[in-house]
């Protein structure tokens, strides 16, 4: 199950790196293209940041501060999308 997910979740980043460079070529304007490509490098950056706190996580299942940590960095990929 958690092979199916990582899959799924690296898919999803592959995709979203395909579209803002889709979107970054496509646009005549240098502030959008940076702009756009400087958002899907953050949003890909917290995820890895996340990714990584998941698996901390679930080496120390029963950890509290494992636990708060991923919450933490969970909010990550949300704020940098908004």
């Amino acid at each position: 199950m958690a092979g199916i997910a990582a899959r799924e979740v690296a898919q999803a980043l592959r995709s979203l790196s395909q579209a803002a460079r889709g979107v970054a070529a496509n646009s005549s304007d240098p502030q959008v293209q940076n702009a756009m490509l400087e958002c899907a490098s953050d949003v890909m950056d917290k995820a890895n940041n996340l990714i990584e706190e998941a698996r901390k996580a679930v080496a120390k299942p029963g950890d509290p501060d494992s636990q708060q940590r991923l919450v933490q960095v969970g909010l990550g990929p949300w704020v940098a999308v908004g």
